[in-house]
């Protein structure tokens, strides 16, 4: 292959790669509000992961403690049950 090949290789795959370019530049300019409902859709879903984690660990607290504090009133519930008939 020669040099001047070459370089007319060169040129045919950055003018196909311009081509390409430009044709997505259009696509996003005529999708650009699709485009903008998407990434608000996106902002919001992480915004509702958050809050939902919050959620979830402030929720997870409370059950602990309501889980230990029945486990301690059945203990001493079957402490008295047991007190009775011994």
């Amino acid at each position: 292959m020669t040099q001047e090949h070459e370089h007319l290789k060169i040129e045919k795959d950055v003018l196909a790669l311009l081509s390409t370019m430009n044709t997505l530049n259009q696509l996003v300019t005529e999708n650009q509000e699709q485009i903008d409902t998407i990434e608000d859709f996106i902002e919001q879903s992480k915004n509702d992961v958050k809050e939902s984690e919050e959620t979830i660990s402030t929720a997870s607290s409370y059950s602990t403690y309501v889980t230990g504090t029945i486990g301690t009133i059945g203990t001493i519930i079957g402490l008295f049950v047991i007190s009775i008939y011994l």
